[in-house]
């Protein structure tokens, strides 16, 4: 069983039969969250080797993109940041050296009482790369109660483990809006004890929960643990709440642009941008490679 997320090369210690695609031989690749059975057998190992890896754990190149299938789009780089997005331009994963570091970066836009618009009208997407830049594009429409909003998306990625998303929004029919959204969530578990910043305020992020409310909004907030410091810098300004308070281990990184009344043909663009640094023990920048 493959639980990880990146497909595997194994070997078995004898001639064996994949059960799953009939291949004989002694290795094999596991795809990410899947299995195999293999059976000894004395039968022929199948010529040519298996299927190899689409997403192995090191990255060879300082920049890769990856379709992996319909609903499934990758960027990396060799310093260990990973971004996966689904077919509309949602951000699934946000992975440093395989641990998720963050999710967040997709809008959450609700009508009263608090339904979702969802992601229709899709075209395909492209994906462009280059030794400096990874750019996915994406474009569709929102939709909820019959109610449209027109988007387009650009993510990008560069090798130094930076990224960037860019929205522009076109608002088709009159809405009346519970809530619009741009946020980022830190798991709990990986960050409290370290140090949030914005607007000339520090913090330590608390261990547990007391006072929801942690930053001020700012267009440029830096949140540091362990494992990763992650400056992110926005458009919208983003205010840092403790979000243990409505359920979730996670502290909020946030910015609501838009509520209320919304009339037709109202235009919107949403840029964030967010640089990933690996840290070491106890928070510590480690010192760069250079190129």
């Amino acid at each position: 069983v493959n639980g990880s997320n990146y497909d595997a090369a194994v070997r078995v210690p004898t001639n064996s039969r994949d059960v799953s695609t009939g291949r004989v031989g002694t290795q094999f690749t596991i795809p990410m969250y899947d299995g195999r059975i293999f059976l000894p057998t004395d039968a022929a190992p199948s010529p040519g080797g298996d299927t190899p890896p689409r997403l192995a754990r090191e990255a060879s190149r300082p920049l890769e993109a990856a379709r992996l299938s319909d609903h499934l789009l990758v960027a990396r780089t060799a310093r260990g940041l990973e971004l996966r997005f689904d077919r509309a331009g949602k951000p699934t994963h946000i992975l440093l050296h395989g641990r998720t570091v963050m999710t967040g970066g997709w809008p959450v836009i609700c009508n009263h009482p608090m339904h979702q618009y969802q992601p229709e009208s899709l075209t395909e997407p492209t994906i462009d790369v280059s030794s400096q830049e990874v750019t996915f594009a994406f474009k569709g429409q929102l939709v909820e109660g019959g109610k449209r909003i027109s988007y387009t998306q650009t993510a990008s990625l560069t090798p130094r483990n930076q990224f960037s998303l860019r929205y522009t929004f076109t608002v088709e029919d009159a809405l009346d809006l519970r809530m619009w959204r741009h946020y980022f969530f830190f798991p709990v578990s990986q960050f409290a004890g370290g140090e949030a910043k914005a607007e000339g305020r520090q913090i330590v992020l608390p261990e547990t929960l007391g006072d929801d409310k942690l930053l001020p909004s700012a267009t440029q907030v830096t949140i540091a643990g362990p494992h990763a410091r992650i400056a992110v810098t926005s458009s919208v300004p983003l205010g840092l709440v403790d979000h243990r308070k409505w359920g979730s281990a996670d502290f909020l990184l946030a910015g609501y642009p838009l509520s209320g009344a919304v009339p037709a043909g109202t235009k919107l663009t949403v840029e964030m941008t967010v640089q990933v640094t690996p840290t070491g023990a106890g928070g510590r920048k480690q010192v760069p490679v250079s190129d």
